[in-house]
């Protein structure tokens, strides 16, 4: 294959990578241990209800939920749910959250410009000449609202 024929097919694969980087799957929140206990996985499709406060019945927790993100509320309900059916829990136990914003920011090169610089020569014409200069960047300012959850999977008493 000639290298221009290459670099094409090399460029769109590296976009299509870094396009397919950017997605938030629940998945990728998936907690990977060994439990005492193993409990079977619940279906996809199972009901897992999240609890704001201690539930009432008699329950064991089988693991802890606790991680960040920035794909807001939905994400972490989905990633949360999506955990307890793979860990085979009966409900989760929503045990707090916060929020906060990350302020981060880009410092970008410098561009490379150039300017005129006009003179009359001593024969009376005018020589142009162009300089570079260098303009600085203003950086980028990035805002981030981050959501944390600290949770428990748990499995009620029969």
């Amino acid at each position: 294959m000639s290298s221009r024929r290459a670099t094409p097919i090399l460029a769109v694969s590296a976009g299509i990578l870094v396009l397919l980087a950017g997605c938030a799957s629940v998945k990728s929140t998936a907690v990977y241990y060994k439990s005492l206990q193993d409990f079977p996985a619940k279906p996809p499709n199972a009901q897992i209800p999240i609890f704001t406060n201690r539930p009432t019945r008699p329950f064991k927790v089988i693991g802890r939920l606790a991680f960040e993100s920035d794909q807001g509320w939905n994400f972490l309900r989905k990633s949360m749910i999506y955990n307890a059916q793979i860990h085979g829990a009966d409900a989760v136990w929503l045990k707090g959250s916060s929020a906060r914003r990350e302020v981060t920011f880009q410092h970008l090169p410098p561009r490379m410009e150039y300017y005129s610089v006009s003179r009359r020569g001593e024969d009376g014409k005018i020589d142009t000449r162009w300089a570079p200069y260098l303009r600085p960047e203003p950086p980028l300012r990035w805002v981030n609202d981050l959501t944390a959850v600290d949770a428990r999977m748990i499995v009620f008493h029969k």
